[in-house]
């Protein structure tokens, strides 16, 4: 009877864990390692059940019911009083930060000045100065300092040699500063670093010396091997008018068929389509790029038709802001051509077109007919020379005396024979045909008025004046006679 008491006592608490309890009888936890734990380890129960402590200050004289003081905006008097002067902690600046700036409008209707006059523009907030980081600031200074107090000038990194090719000691590396270096990863741009040699030796590679690390390609130059400078005007003629519309008139030009040949972007060409009404003018250029670009300057110029009205009623008819025509570019786009009278005003009577004027054949010499009243070879006989010789130019004027009708009028402005040396060596054949040039620019008045090609007289317009010598070119003026066939 003495046994069964014993059979009905409670068993003890299993241990927790695979850890048994200490003296059998106490259920304290105990850790696996064995040794007591930091004070910053240990969990601390009373934080966690305590609950979310509530915020007590608050800037700009909010409350826990208010943070941001929103009910005061609704009396007009206790916001004027708050708000006529910005706190200096409104809003929270941050360390090692710029201070924030406010910006007041001049005018309280027009906050971000999208009705401005465009000579008045300026951006709604303040350009903002980039600041580059320095990835081995801290190095420097470590290096810089500790140079400093030896009294010797800092050693410039000697450059890697064949003799030594291992990674520099981490003794001799500099002692960081506050800032922390990044441990840097090969980048794309960098490519895969190269295996050791041991490695390409056993893959059957030929190792590559070590004076000679790999190269990046470099971008290649374009070579405007046509005169095709995408920025020709903007050298030409920075923000001026084109010299070359003093001496032209517009008596040649109203009404009349023209063609321009090597328009590069059109400057010119839309001046002449808008200013002296010309029934048709076409612009070609070999350079499809700049003729995509040239149909694009049309809106251009129609902007600037729509923002010549300076007055209110201008601005509201054209329904646009000043701000967006700075910002997005031209607000004007070219409409359908209409039908009837308005079908030859501008920009409806202007057209780009890209080719090659130049023949390949003395047939399509032959075969050209007349189609247009006037036809300008604009800066354009170097360039013809030089990748086609003489032959290709003599073709080119060929071409554009039977391209005239009779009584047309063909302006020529030639380059001098200084500048064709600077080019010469583009490309091979701008080399051999430099070589092989005989007929010279001065000669080409004489060569125009020949019965090779027709033309009954010249005359010379004039040389406009330019602040570059290089631009000083001379205009020469041929007529056809108007009994002449094509």
């Amino acid at each position: 009877m003495a046994a069964a008491p014993e059979a009905f006592l409670p068993e003890p608490p299993r241990p927790r864990n695979g850890l048994r309890a200490a003296g059998g009888g106490g259920g304290k936890r105990r850790s696996s390692c064995g040794a007591k734990q930091p004070a910053w380890k240990r969990r601390r129960r009373a934080a966690s059940e305590c609950g979310p402590v509530l915020p007590s200050e608050f800037l700009l004289g909010g409350n826990i019911f208010d943070p941001l003081n929103l009910n005061s905006l609704l009396d007009e008097e206790v916001s004027r009083a708050l708000n006529a002067r910005t706190p200096q902690s409104s809003p929270l600046p941050q360390r090692g930060r710029d201070p924030v700036e406010i910006l007041v409008p001049r005018d309280i209707t027009d906050p971000l000045s999208l009705n401005a006059p465009g000579e008045a523009l300026r951006l709604a907030s303040p350009a903002k100065s980039a600041r580059r980081r320095h990835r081995h600031r801290g190095q420097q200074r470590g290096g810089a300092s500790a140079n400093a107090g030896s009294g010797q000038e800092p050693a410039r990194p000697a450059e890697p040699s064949a003799a030594s090719t291992a990674p520099p000691c981490p003794a001799a590396l500099p002692a960081p500063g506050r800032h922390r270096k990044r441990r840097r990863t090969c980048s794309k741009s960098e490519g895969p670093r190269p295996p050791p040699p041991a490695a390409a030796a056993a893959a059957g590679e030929k190792p590559k010396p070590p004076g000679k690390a790999a190269q990046r390609p470099r971008h290649q130059v374009r070579k405007f091997q046509y005169g095709n400078y995408c920025k020709y005007y903007g050298y030409r003629n920075p923000d001026v008018e084109d010299a070359r519309l003093r001496v032209l008139r517009p008596e040649w030009f109203a009404g009349k068929e023209v063609l321009d040949v090597g328009c590069n972007v059109g400057h010119l060409t839309l001046s002449i389509a808008k200013r002296w009404a010309p029934a048709k003018v076409v612009g070609l250029d070999i350079d499809g790029r700049l003729i995509r670009s040239a149909r694009q300057n049309i809106r251009h110029y129609l902007s600037e038709g729509l923002g010549a009205d300076g007055d209110a009623a201008g601005r509201a008819r054209k329904g646009f802001p000043a701000a967006l025509l700075a910002s997005r570019g031209p607000i004007a786009a070219p409409q359908l051509p209409p039908d009837g009278p308005g079908a030859a005003d501008f920009p409806h009577n202007v057209v780009f077109v890209t080719g090659n004027y130049v023949p390949e054949r003395e047939e399509a010499v032959g075969a050209q007919r007349p189609e247009f009243d006037v036809v300008l070879l604009l800066s354009l006989t170097k360039w013809v020379q030089l990748n086609w010789g003489d032959e290709g130019l003599k073709r080119l004027f060929r071409r554009a005396f039977r391209h005239l009708r009779p009584g047309g009028i063909l302006l020529l402005e030639p380059q001098p024979w200084e500048s064709y040396r600077k080019r010469k060596g583009l490309t091979e054949t701008t080399y051999r045909n430099y070589q092989r040039i005989r007929l010279r620019p001065e000669q080409f008045p004489a060569y125009l008025t020949s019965p090779e090609v027709g033309f009954e007289r010249c005359e010379l317009l004039g040389t406009p004046q330019h602040s570059s010598k290089g631009f000083q070119r001379p205009i020469y003026l041929f007529h056809k006679g108007r009994g002449d066939a094509p």
